[in-house]
């Protein structure tokens, strides 16, 4: 892919997007974790299901951004290619 075409750019930038919304996704699964080992065997307090909930949340949303962002890198790759393919 060439980085120097517009298609390379955005295409480039949307990988970079989705590298850091699979980085936040894998933070908040590693917090969501460690809170239900802290449950393990106990009662689950008010403030610690919110807690819970709350990280589940956005571990859905940046699963959604991540599954976005690698949709639309694809698209702009495979646009770049026919464009290479027709212009070369």
């Amino acid at each position: 892919m060439q980085a120097d075409s517009p298609f390379g750019q955005q295409g480039l930038f949307l990988a970079g997007e989705e590298a850091s919304a699979l980085h936040a996704m894998m933070m908040l699964q590693v917090f969501q974790d460690n809170l239900l080992q802290s449950l393990e065997g106990r009662a689950i307090m008010p403030d610690t299901a919110n807690d819970l909930r709350v990280a589940t949340d956005f571990v859905l949303m940046k699963t959604k951004h991540a599954t976005q962002a690698t949709g639309r890198a694809m698209g702009f790759m495979v646009v770049q290619q026919r464009h290479l393919w027709l212009n070369p």
